[in-house]
């Protein structure tokens, strides 16, 4: 079952199998700073995500937005320090989907942030169109600002933030359209 990673040899080892995964390299350093919660089988992590709660400036997401940008149109009042950074979502067993997809949002309505922001390449549209279901606010969309992890030049990015209530929604509309993809299978 998922659950929240309490040691840093805990959070070392998502963090690895995360990268592995993914192909995609964030600094260790941010998960031993992060809320981490994983799933394991097999004494291998094979699902887990990345909660962090921070100073806005310090959160990935918002640095990729280029600085100027980010200083003259961030709307700071309504986001302030409510504001979390969803990262390092990755799940490589299907087979818990479904309990990590559940476990994800009952953490996320119990997190003290109102608000979560994200960052997603532009090229990806599926995921746009899979985040879409929750009504996010679009803050950047470009080339993002170069940031520790990154070791080349990044393609064009989606930052966006999505409220509790926006996530639940991604939640219900990816359920509702699990059960009815299976329901047409067996009517086939």
């Amino acid at each position: 079952m998922p659950h929240k990673l309490k040691s840093d040899k805990d959070k070392s080892g998502l963090h690895a199998s995360f990268c592995k995964i993914t192909g995609y390299q964030i600094p260790l350093s941010y998960f031993l700073g992060a809320d981490c919660y994983g799933v394991k089988h097999g004494g291998e992590f094979v699902g887990g995500f990345v909660i962090k709660k921070d100073h806005l400036f310090n959160l990935r997401s918002f640095q990729e937005i280029p600085l100027p940008l980010l200083v003259s149109s961030l709307p700071y009042n309504e986001y302030g320090n409510r504001t979390a950074d969803i990262t390092g979502y990755f799940l490589k067993d299907k087979r818990y989907g479904l309990k990590l997809t559940w476990f994800f949002v009952k953490t996320i309505v119990l997190y003290d942030s109102k608000y979560f922001v994200y960052s997603y390449d532009v090229s990806n549209t599926r995921l746009g169109n899979y985040y879409a279901a929750g009504d996010p606010t679009l803050l950047y969309s470009g080339v993002p600002a170069r940031i520790e992890g990154y070791t080349e030049d990044q393609p064009p990015v989606n930052v966006e933030v999505l409220s509790k209530w926006g996530i639940v929604k991604i939640f219900l509309y990816r359920t509702r359209k699990m059960f009815f993809d299976l329901s047409q299978k067996r009517s086939a």
